[in-house]
């Protein structure tokens, strides 16, 4: 097991813990994401951890939302792909202090929702130039 903590200007404080194969952790992105907010130890008490590796999601009792998301009360389950990467993502105790877990094949250690880049479209729909200072 091999834990990370970061922090990013003392308002979210999170751990990533790897408990994943050699080899997906040598192809695993996410750390790179947030290298400039690594800490050297553990300072604060954490927002919420993430898990990377293995488990088993916790299905019983549970809603489906639109064929994708297991819900209930403090949980979500929900598994998801792109191109040949596949992972599934387990968000446990909501409420407080969340744990999320996240599983993927070998191709999924690079394109995990946590290593995709999402950006906004142009605004080229706003009215006015002013508009873009509110944004």
């Amino acid at each position: 097991m091999n834990t990370t903590h970061y922090g990013i200007h003392d308002i979210v404080n999170f751990s990533i813990d790897y408990r994943a194969g050699f080899l997906k952790k040598l192809l695993d992105t996410t750390g790179i994401s947030f290298v400039n907010f690594r800490m050297p130890e553990k300072r604060y008490p954490l927002d919420f951890s993430i898990q990377i590796g293995s488990f088993s999601p916790k299905k019983q009792d549970l809603r489906i939302l639109d064929d994708t998301y297991h819900i209930r009360e403090g949980y979500l389950y929900f598994t998801g792909s792109r191109k040949l990467g596949k992972w599934e993502v387990e968000i446990d105790k909501l409420e407080t202090n969340p744990t999320i877990r996240i599983q993927t094949n070998l191709a999924g250690s690079m394109t995990k929702p946590l290593t995709q880049q999402h950006t906004l479209p142009p605004l080229t729909w706003l009215p006015s130039p002013n508009w873009s200072v509110m944004l």
